[in-house]
């Protein structure tokens, strides 16, 4: 399977450590809502979350999959160009791929970002130059046909604001610079730089909302912006912004039309923000996808929002607003052929109306691809994701290095699934799940997927933040704890007829179960531990916290607590069952890395996962950093909206879950990995030989592999990531001069069938 070839852990950020502290990357679950759609030769090209996958659109939908491969981050732009597709994908970076063959892509190259605080947002051409929107600056790269070579970076800016799109005309490059008048720096608004000598042209400011990318008219002097949405600096206003700028004096561009997007809000919820994210240019009639904007006349079908918003600018001295195409919930890209329009949506994946008349389309049906990633659990063999907007999927991972979709449930009333936590029933029988939608916890049956009961209207289920545990036949909800401070109890002896059986009032910031019927709960007073071993929450212990201090997130195993602390660090307490105490332990700091997203811990160590930083590996004993995985991280520096979701360890097995690429399954222990070396047909087993090492550089390399193979690729990363040699190789005996600093790296191998690493120690 091409996901077990490609993706292989890399172990970041560790150094000197032992085989049974690195956190061992096994396989991933692919697809999600799709973000990016592009249209090229009857097939589309869609970045679903984080996995890029090739669509066979010569038909009607639901279009046939023909290739996917999965990525570490969102893939945030999809171009062709000259017969090559290329992807930007947030902190992955670039890469160049060839499509000649739709059913099996070959990724020729890439550039991975210099450092955490780089992602590839946007990508425009200028010949063989390549001008990315690169987060916090704007990368030139060099297309020389074997490597992207770096040229230039400028536009550098900091704080809060990001670089979310740009485009190319005539030696003018045009980007966004959005939400950095926020924090008090540069102002927000269009910069323009010229393309040959990337000397600075002109700027036009932007006042309202945050603009997210641009796009040249064909055959005017014009330049359309999505100007993002107001959300980005109020929470509850969801209106959104597009504009036209006539830049016929590139100088002094004048702005020639405005358009505000009408979003909805309510009881402090915006299920309509209208953000003018991307747009496509058909003859100077341009489409903007809106996310879930209103209708432009206030309308409410049915669903309330999504709209595609749709402008003729074929004068540019009578821009105007033609008409609204219903394009399904939270849409963000959408490409155009012929009559066929193509909307990348969170619900419905790849959406195609036929738009012959465009006050009259027709929904052609859709290509759904997964929706976002919420919570999960597993049970034996199987592991089963919540997902916003598909509901449930269930996996087979019997074998972990490659996990098998067997199911969907989306059935929750008349309103699609938006699911935000799932958990096995004790048993295993039975799969709960709390949704979104008509606030319902559901049951389901575990073998078929049929919904067995249900409980409506939930108070205060909100997306994601929600914690729910299971024990015995109890399940124990806390939804959204800074609107509900109240932790639910339902009871779920007949699956068929749950109720609520119990509630108890206390805010909920984390909460654990585990195997003796202990309830463990932090909150901004501090640490509470419950016993539910009859059903019914009794307070068995407490640790009160001080001054401005919060219990924000917690690990348990046994009955050693690790809880972070706000105002005071990762600290460990010790749990006495027979005392009824909570006795602190140790406590570290963090540095720098602030609140964590999400904690577990297993016996092999402490686990947190970070958004903007990825999972860090502690020892439980000593608390110090014993290794790292690089998550897919953050989107534009969304912390609150689009972050890690879920982290739970089950089994042996690590599960990281994030809103835009589904779950990642990890271990720590390498005799598990060793135990399963042959697994779907790879060798996982050693063999590299590689000496001498440590070494100044220079070492012989060995690949231990009977089964035949055309060749080997090498590749050689630092502990960020970055790939600093490469080399196909046509023997298995190799000498390799490695001339780089001093310090930790990870040589890779992969071959058809075979794919290893190893640590390599350079001492100069």
């Amino acid at each position: 399977m091409k996901i077990v070839k490609i993706l292989f852990c890399i172990a970041l950020f560790c150094q000197n450590v032992k085989a049974q502290d690195s956190l061992h990357f096994l396989s991933a679950t692919t697809g999600a809502a799709c973000y990016q759609v592009e249209y090229y030769n009857n097939y589309l090209f869609a970045g679903t979350g984080s996995t890029l996958r090739v669509y066979d659109a010569s038909g009607n939908p639901p279009y046939t999959m023909l290739f996917e491969h999965r990525f570490r981050s969102i893939i945030l732009d999809l171009k062709v160009k000259d017969n090559f597709l290329y992807v930007a994908a947030n902190h992955d970076g670039i890469s160049k791929w060839d499509i000649s063959n739709m059913s099996s892509l070959q990724k020729l190259y890439e550039y991975i970002p210099d450092s955490l605080n780089e992602a590839a947002n946007d990508i425009a051409f200028y010949g063989d130059t390549l001008f990315v929107a690169y987060y916090k600056k704007v990368g030139v790269f060099y297309d020389n046909g074997t490597s992207f070579q770096k040229l230039i970076t400028f536009g550098h800016i900091t704080g809060n604001g990001y670089i979310a799109g740009g485009d190319l005309k005539d030696s003018i490059y045009a980007y966004t610079v959005g939400r950095n008048g926020y924090s008090g720096q540069a102002p927000d608004g269009i910069y323009f730089r010229n393309a040959r000598t990337f000397a600075p042209v002109s700027f036009y400011q932007q006042t309202f909302a945050a603009p997210e990318d641009v796009v040249f008219g064909k055959n005017t002097p014009l330049l359309h912006v999505m100007g993002g949405s107001q959300t980005t600096y109020n929470g509850l206003d969801p209106r959104g912004y597009y504009y036209s700028l006539n830049i016929s004096n590139i100088y002094s561009p004048q702005l020639v039309f405005s358009d505000t997007l009408e979003g909805l809000c309510f009881f402090n919820l915006c299920p309509s923000v209208a953000n003018a994210v991307n747009a496509v240019n058909k003859n100077d009639t341009i489409y903007v996808a809106t996310t879930a904007a209103l209708g432009h006349d206030w309308t409410f079908p049915d669903p309330l929002f999504g709209q595609v918003y749709v402008y003729d600018a074929t004068n540019p001295s009578d821009i105007h607003y033609l008409t609204s195409i219903y394009a399904g919930l939270w849409h963000f890209d959408l490409d155009i052929h012929n009559n066929n329009l193509y909307v990348a949506s969170e619900w419905y994946g790849i959406e195609t109306l036929d738009i012959s008349n465009i006050f009259n389309e027709v929904d052609l049906g859709n290509t759904q691809t997964g929706g976002w990633c919420m919570k999960g659990d597993k049970y034996s063999n199987t592991l089963i994701l919540g997902n916003e907007g598909y509901g449930i999927k269930k996996y087979d991972i019997s074998n972990p290095f490659q996990p098998v979709l067997t199911g969907v449930a989306t059935y929750t009333g008349s309103a699609p699934g938006f699911c935000q936590d799932v958990k096995f029933s004790a048993d295993g029988n039975y799969i709960y799940g709390l949704f979104q939608t008509h606030k319902q916890f559901c049951v389901f049956d575990a073998a078929t997927l049929s919904l067995v009961g249900s409980i409506q209207y939930i108070n205060g289920v909100g997306y994601g933040k929600t914690n729910m545990k299971v024990f015995g036949n109890k399940v124990y909800i806390n939804t959204e704890a800074g609107a509900n401070d109240t932790l639910k109890v339902i009871n779920v002896s007949n699956p068929a007829a749950p109720f609520m059986d119990t509630t108890l009032q206390v805010k909920v910031n984390d909460m654990k179960i585990n195997n003796n019927g202990k309830l463990f709960i932090c909150n901004n007073d501090g640490i509470f531990i419950y016993d539910v071993n009859s059903g019914i929450p009794v307070l068995q212990a407490s640790h009160l916290l001080s001054g401005l201090q919060d219990g924000s997130k917690m690990a348990v195993i046994n009955d050693t607590l690790f809880v972070y602390v706000t105002w005071k660090g990762l600290v460990r307490y010790i749990f006495d069952s027979n005392l009824s105490t909570i006795t602190e332990d140790a406590t570290v700091s963090l540095g720098t890395l602030g609140v964590p997203q999400a904690m577990d811990a297993d016996q092999f160590g402490l686990y947190i996962g970070f958004t903007k930083y990825g999972l860090y590996a502690y020892n439980k004993q000593t608390m110090t950093q014993t290794s790292g995985y690089r998550t897919g991280l953050d989107l534009k520096g969304y912390t609150d909206v689009w972050p890690l979701t879920d982290l739970f360890c089950k089994d042996n097995l690590i599960f990281i879950n994030e809103y835009f690429g589904q779950s990642t399954i990890l271990t720590m222990d390498s005799n598990y990995v060793t135990s399963n070396n042959n697994i779907a047909g790879f060798s996982l087993s050693p063999g590299l030989l590689v000496y001498p090492n440590p070494s100044a550089g220079n070492f012989k390399l060995v690949i231990n592999n009977e089964q035949p193979t055309k060749y080997y690729k090498l590749k050689i990363f630092d502990i960020f990531g970055k790939i600093v040699f490469e080399k196909t190789l046509l023997s298995k005996y190799e000498t390799i001069n490695l001339d780089v600093p001093g310090g930790i790296y990870f040589l890779q191998v992969q071959g058809d069938n075979f794919i290893q690493t190893k640590k390599l120690e350079v001492v100069n």
